[in-house]
This record gives C-alpha cells, structure tokens and sequence, in this order.
C-alpha cells in the first residue's frame, strides 16, 4: 500500500480544499480513476481510502458520497460522471456493494422507487402492490392479467 499510496501522492496531492479532486492520470470508461502499481491496475479511489481512512473492509466496496449528492440533484446519470473521478477521501465511504447500488441509482434498485408499473397501474395504492417472499414488489393487476393468460395457453 505505501508504494501505491506513494505513486498516487506524488501524482496528485491531494488539496482538501478542494470540493472534489479529479484524478488527472488515465479514467476508464465509467469515469473511474486508474494507476498501474506494479503491473496492476488499481483504482485510486480505492488506494486514497486506504492511504487517508484506512482498510477497506472484505467484499466492500468505496462510494463516492459526492456522486451519490450528485445523482439526488439530477446533476449525473448512471454512466459515466466527474464525480467518479474524485479522490477526495472526505468524499468517499466504505459500504456494501448492495448499499452503494442502491445509492448509484443502479437500475435494480430503481423498481423500489417507482410508482407507477410499465403498463401504468398506480404502485402507491397498496391495493396494486404484491410484496413476494423476497421482499420483491410485483404489479398486482399485471400479475393477475399474466396468470390468466399462462392458463389460457396463450402467450402474452
């Protein structure tokens, strides 16, 4: 980590001054910083948190908290974004891979948020809402429509 820690300081100092702290070096094709130390490619907001805040707990993954803001003002998509560039380690935070889908606005996690199904049933009125076992919703009024035709033998 102090070789890595090392290239990426030397590369960039970083300035908390800052709002968020672009990577200047290489970007891969969401936006995410990149640095090769010793024949790997790392991600350097990976190594800022562990040079600045430390470990990155086992199977967690480091959000950028300023992307997250980012998305909740409908200034960045899901593709690639500035903010996935930011090495600021006061803008970065260890999570589950599950909570940083949930804060990227990952399309799996859109279904929660919707109120309306495809076909346009209202998913606010309880009434229209079946929660699976899973925890899943499914359109109620979809869903009945679908078995009906399952048992009819006809393809929907």
């Amino acid at each position: 980590m102090t070789t890595a820690g090392t290239r990426v300081e030397r590369r960039t100092p970083l300035d908390l001054t800052q709002p968020c702290q672009q990577w200047p070096g290489w970007v891969n094709s969401l936006g995410y910083g990149r640095v090769m130390v010793d024949g790997e490619t790392k991600y350097v907001h990976r190594l800022t948190y562990q040079l600045h805040v430390g470990p990155i707990p086992r199977g967690w993954q480091v959000d950028h908290v300023c992307h997250g803001a980012a998305l909740e003002r409908g200034e960045c998509g899901p593709g690639p974004c500035p903010h996935r560039s930011c090495m600021n380690p006061a803008h970065l935070e260890a999570v589950t891979s599950a909570e940083n889908s949930r804060r990227g606005g990952h399309e799996l996690h859109a279904a929660k948020r919707l109120d309306r199904c495809r076909r346009g049933h209202d998913l606010t009125d309880p009434t229209n809402v079946l929660v699976r076992p899973t925890g899943k919703r499914r359109c109620r009024p979809c869903t009945e429509e679908y078995r009906r035709t399952y048992r009819k033998g006809g393809s929907r």
